[in-house]
């Protein structure tokens, strides 16, 4: 696969990679990614903001999941915004939005 298609890559958690494709893509992208790692497997419904993510020592002891959830969401989101603005193409960038 071509590295321009590929607009972001994340690390959410142990093992895990994520990568943010143009639809377009996504199907070649997996495709491409099961051949060159064919001992890898594909997560076909991955929650972004899943509470079991955080890892920060700061959220350890809190038990409120109203919380943790909006803080998930939050952090996904500031994640989502930042991928948005390194994108230098103009045109893709409003895609991504």
């Amino acid at each position: 696969m071509n590295n321009s298609r590929i607009l972001d890559i994340r690390y959410p958690k142990n093992n895990t990679i994520g990568l943010l494709v143009h639809n377009d893509y996504a199907s070649a992208a997996i495709i491409d990614g099961k051949s060159k790692l064919p001992s890898s497997k594909l997560i076909p419904v991955f929650d972004p903001c899943a509470t079991t993510l955080l890892r920060d020592p700061k959220y350890a002891n809190n038990t409120d999941s109203s919380f943790l959830q909006t803080e998930t969401v939050c952090i996904h989101q500031n994640c989502l915004t930042r991928i948005v603005k390194r994108i230098h193409n103009q045109h893709v960038q409003l895609s991504v939005a």
